[in-house]
């Protein structure tokens, strides 16, 4: 347990070292720059560099906002040519089907009429 409580203490005492020599090292720092911005001369040109936007920034997400447009008015027309697929070829297979049932009926009808001939 004494063990312990010396490692617990020599980290603590570690660690509150640390913090000292960094505040220290920050302070230094500090001081050194702080001189040194008071003492240097100003090297700024005096001359405005011309406004890259004049009319105001412009909304690059415009182009985005387009593009997403584009897309999903080309999705809706894919959408709806399938949909017309679609409904062509189940008119066509309606039509198919109608024309065997009248295939069907003029064959039953052929077929009636033989067998009230022959009877």
């Amino acid at each position: 347990m004494i063990v312990k409580r010396r490692l617990f203490l020599s980290y603590m005492a570690f660690g509150v070292i640390i913090i000292f020599l960094l505040y220290q090292l920050n302070s230094y720092y500090n001081d050194r720059f702080d001189e040194i911005e008071t003492d240097s001369t100003d090297f700024s040109i005096g001359v405005q560099p011309p406004d890259p936007f004049p009319q105001g920034k412009p909304d690059f997400r415009g182009k985005r906002r387009e593009e997403q447009k584009r897309q999903e008015e080309e999705e809706k027309r894919e959408r709806e040519r399938k949909a017309n697929l679609k409904k062509l070829a189940e008119e066509e297979h309606k039509k198919k089907e109608s024309a065997e049932l009248a295939v069907k009926k003029k064959q039953e009808s052929e077929s009636t009429k033989e067998k009230k001939k022959s009877s």
